[in-house]
């Protein structure tokens, strides 16, 4: 009797321990359909991105920021933004503020890159992705443009087209003009891929007819002051060869040179952005238009990727990619309209 009861004891506790690891283990449908509630969950909340950016009233980040929330609006989200304006702590009480928001997911531009382990910790500590824009962070995700590779290439092309309208005939005097921010990085970075692609594409061009001004920052004002200087400083020069890290500089320097009165037949300039300053060099016409070539590029396009990154992330838990580069087209004085349809901005960057 003893040992039927022992038996009954034993099969009613390998029974419970079965009933209770089938109840502790879900089906590989089931735990589809778990995660698949918990992503409906987050798209039926709107998530929140945030986009602090250091100059939101230049054209290039009115673009970007056009993109991130037209890209937002598709996909039922929305994007708070935050105009640091170049100053370092307005930059980071804005990351505070957002994150105090429980915003989703971050998109930056910083103002000063060596806050960046900073910025990064913060958005670490308060479980929020981050992206950079333009500006990179070590280690973090970054949309942006292939920096040095566009310089590289222009550097180039400004030797090609030079050589081509007799710039470095016997008696001419070149002077290659590479506007430089060395307090930005990403700006440094361009104007080092122009020089390199200058001198492979030249190798014996003169060093010491390679001028390298340093701009306090990358915006028109300043970019004027350090071009002039630089300019005035030498009349012996017949021909002007300009490199610049964003359109700003090298419509700086053409200014100058205008007001120098001097002969735009001898003078090449390109730039970086495609905005509002390249448009209106283009629609000058005569010589100073053709002595300008551009990169154009897609700022909106930028702001549209990080949001689906973001978005891709947190909704279908992609993992965002270390680098995503949107690229550009050289344009110059035969293209530019295929660039500005109809002669406009693809986007109105005023913010009236």
């Amino acid at each position: 009797m003893k040992s039927k009861i022992f038996f009954a004891i034993v099969v009613f506790i390998l029974v419970g321990t079965l009933l209770a690891g089938c109840g502790s283990k879900q089906s590989p449908s089931s735990q589809q359909q778990s995660q698949q509630t918990q992503q409906t969950q987050q798209v039926q909340k709107k998530l929140k991105f945030g986009y602090i950016c250091k100059a939101l009233t230049n054209p290039w980040f009115i673009m970007e920021e056009y993109g991130l929330k037209k890209k937002a609006q598709e996909l039922g989200a929305e994007v708070i933004s935050v105009d640091a304006n170049l100053k370092d702590e307005a930059f980071m009480s804005a990351m505070d503020n957002l994150i105090a928001q429980k915003v989703d997911g971050l998109a930056v531009v910083v103002t000063n890159q060596s806050m960046g382990p900073v910025v990064a910790k913060k958005a670490q500590d308060a479980g929020i992705p981050l992206i950079t824009i333009d500006d990179e962070i070590t280690g973090v995700p970054h949309v942006g443009m292939p920096t040095r590779q566009l310089g590289v290439d222009g550097g180039k092309e400004l030797v090609r087209v030079a050589k081509e309208r007799g710039f470095f005939d016997k008696g001419n005097n070149v002077m290659f003009l590479a506007i430089d921010t060395l307090t930005v990085p990403v700006v440094h970075e361009r104007i080092e891929g122009y020089v390199d692609g200058f001198l492979q594409a030249m190798p014996d061009f003169p060093k010491e007819k390679i001028l390298r001004p340093n701009a306090k920052d990358y915006f028109y004002e300043a970019a004027l002051a350090a071009t002039s200087a630089v300019i005035n400083a030498h009349p012996e020069v017949t021909h002007w060869i300009i490199a610049s890290g964003n359109d700003d500089a090298v419509a700086a320097a053409f200014k100058v040179l205008e007001e120098r009165k001097f002969n735009f037949k001898n003078v090449l300039g390109i730039g970086i952005g495609g905005y509002e300053l390249a448009l209106n060099l283009f629609k000058k016409g005569g010589d100073e238009a053709k002595a300008f070539m551009d990169w154009g590029l897609y700022p909106d396009k930028e702001g549209e990727k990080a949001v689906e990154l973001l978005y891709d992330n947190i909704v279908n838990k992609k993992p965002i990619p270390e680098k995503t580069f949107i690229g550009g087209k050289l344009v110059n004085f035969d293209n530019w309209q295929e660039f500005f349809p109809n002669g406009e901005l693809r986007i109105k960057t005023d913010k009236k």
